[in-house]
Formats: structure tokens, sequence, C-alpha cells
């Protein structure tokens, strides 16, 4: 079964509803965080947590890192140190 290709007026429709969506979406989002900000945030909160609790797991499962915490502290400066000079470079 062939793709068919899809000609320029369609694909400018077809990124005419996309920004439509993302601009509903966009205004939905921005009313429920205004609504239920407690609960925003706790989500939020939550899915922080969620991350570092599997993060944290993973990190105990690679026998090096677990056992070699200062590595481990080393290795996460050494990510944060590059990140920010990247991050400053993109301004």
């Amino acid at each position: 079964m062939a793709i068919k290709e899809l000609t320029k007026e369609q694909i400018e429709n077809i990124n005419k509803q996309e920004e439509k969506i993302l601009t509903l979406l966009k205004s939905e989002q921005k009313r429920a965080k205004e609504k239920f900000p407690l609960t925003y945030a706790l989500l939020a909160t939550f899915g922080v947590a969620c991350v570092f609790a599997g993060l944290n797991r993973i990190i105990a499962k690679i026998d090096f890192l677990d056992t070699h915490p200062i590595t481990l502290v080393a290795l996460g400066l050494v990510i944060l140190l590059f990140t920010g000079a990247a991050y400053k470079k993109l301004g």
C-alpha cells in the first residue's frame, strides 16, 4: 500500500488546524490552573517525586554507582555544570 503524498495546501490546512487545537488546549490549561491551583501544584509535586524515586531505583541497580557515592556526586556535578554552560550559550 503506497502512502499518498500531501499537497502543500493540505499541509497548510493541517498546520492551521493544529494551531487552533493548541490554542484551545492552552486556554483550557490556563483556566484549569487558575481554578484548581492546589490540585495542579500537588500533581506537579507528585510527578517530580515519581521521577526522583524512579531515578533513585535505576541508580541503585547500577552496582558501580551504588557502591561509589562520591563518583555519583561528581558525575551529577559534571552534568549540572555542562547543562548550565549549555543553557548560558543558548541565551
